[in-house]
């Protein structure tokens, strides 16, 4: 491999996963190491294959989480700014994670995502229906970015008249702090993250807007929003409305990709989709893996693949590369609708696994369900075109064609 190709070069990323790379890599150096690209000077682990990836992910004691976010370090870049963080994310580390987690556990629970189900159909629907006509659009833009802010923002009984503010704030986030994108007047911001400012962030405005409407969210535990501190409030929405609403977007647009894709097979048989819908949206989660790499830090020296990692070395767990291996999937880079059984690793997995796993299928399911029912056509005008980043499988746009 060249230098340039660095498999954390972000360079790399702008066309799709880079899945000819990851297999060389899963033959031939399991575990490599790399050039940070968050910091010049250190040089990070890199884990590929499934079975290594999953043990990295359940294995907490030795694949820690603690201080593992370099936007959480106290560094010369941000100085004080995150004066706020250690204590956050300390409820993240175990074992305070599993207590954190139960505060959180009532957006995982069945019952509750069951119950929001019809919330999300009628938010689907009546987008679906109202773009109908609309010809060719964008189908980040004018429909998975628009949907996504609507539906998360239900979550907290947001007004309408405040979702586009939150709907960039996640943009920005996930656009400008890891992406080097620019979104709007957010933008200005040191470092262009809108968490790294003070009292008067946007960040800081959209949690106090959240603690003012969320009383009334069904979803949520009634002790949770009446105990719950500026912590507990930061992080929720740090995750809902940034990693939550770009992962289900990136999400959506890639269904609209591969229902476009499978478009006529689909329509003449619309009635077997419809009714493994829930093996559809899996096999669309996998193929799109919103968050290509986790990273780890070691609590402890250890040896693999005959190489000697010692305690602090940080680690990347490849969840991209883990949902292509051969060994695990069969015909892993090809879009098969039924695939079952379907043990991707998108939402990672163990203690750290992603909070709002149940919703976010329950969403891509119902988003699905209403595309194939209201739309009588769907054509690809353009491929997504993706942001350049090796963190997290951002798409900024993507023409489509429809008609009802």
């Amino acid at each position: 491999m060249t230098n340039s190709e660095c498999i954390l070069n972000p360079g790399l990323f702008v066309k799709g996963i880079p899945h000819e790379i990851f297999e060389h890599y899963r033959k031939n150096a399991p575990l490599f190491r790399d050039k940070d690209t968050m910091n010049a000077d250190r040089i990070v682990w890199n884990l590929v294959r499934y079975n290594d990836v999953l043990a990295g992910l359940k294995n907490v004691q030795v694949f820690s989480i603690q201080n593992h976010n370099e936007l959480h370090e106290q560094t010369n870049s941000f100085g004080d700014s995150h004066h706020w963080h250690p204590k956050a994310m300390s409820l993240l580390e175990s074992p305070e994670h599993t207590i954190h987690k139960k505060r959180f556990s009532s957006i995982a629970k069945k019952v509750n995502t069951d119950a929001y189900r019809v919330v999300v159909s009628e938010l689907a629907n009546e987008l679906v229906s109202n773009l109908s006509n609309r010809g060719e659009f964008d189908a980040v833009d004018d429909f998975s970015a628009i949907l996504t802010s609507q539906i998360v923002c239900s979550y907290f009984k947001i007004p309408k008249e405040n979702h586009e503010f939150f709907r960039r704030l996640s943009s920005v986030f996930m656009g400008d702090t890891l992406l080097n994108a620019e979104v709007g007047s957010f933008s200005v911001y040191a470092n262009k993250c809108p968490f790294n400012i003070n009292e008067t962030s946007p960040a800081r405005n959209a949690m106090d807007m959240i603690k003012n409407y969320w009383g009334d969210a069904p979803w949520l535990d009634e002790s949770f929003v009446k105990t719950a501190d500026r912590w507990e409030v930061e992080d929720l929405g740090l995750q809902m409305f940034s990693a939550g609403m770009a992962g289900l977007r990136n999400c959506i647009t890639m269904g609209v990709y591969y229902l476009s894709l499978n478009w006529k097979e689909l329509k003449d048989n619309s009635n077997l989709w419809l009714s493994n819908i829930d093996l559809i949206t899996e096999e669309i989660i996998r193929l799109t893996t919103p968050l290509m790499r986790i990273r780890r830090v070691l609590s402890s020296d250890i040896e693999m693949y005959g190489q000697e990692m010692k305690k602090d070395d940080h680690v990347f767990l490849w969840l991209a590369s883990a949902n292509t291996d051969p060994t695990v999937f069969q015909n892993p880079l090809e879009f098969v609708p039924f695939r079952s059984p379907n043990p991707h690793l998108s939402f990672s997995s163990g203690i750290h696994s992603c909070l709002g796993f149940s919703l976010a299928r329950m969403e891509v399911e119902e988003v699905l369900k209403s595309i194939i029912i209201n739309w009588k056509k769907l054509e690809l005008v353009d491929s997504p075109v993706r942001f350049k980043s090796s963190v997290v499988n951002e798409i900024s746009s993507m023409k489509i064609k429809i008609g009802a």
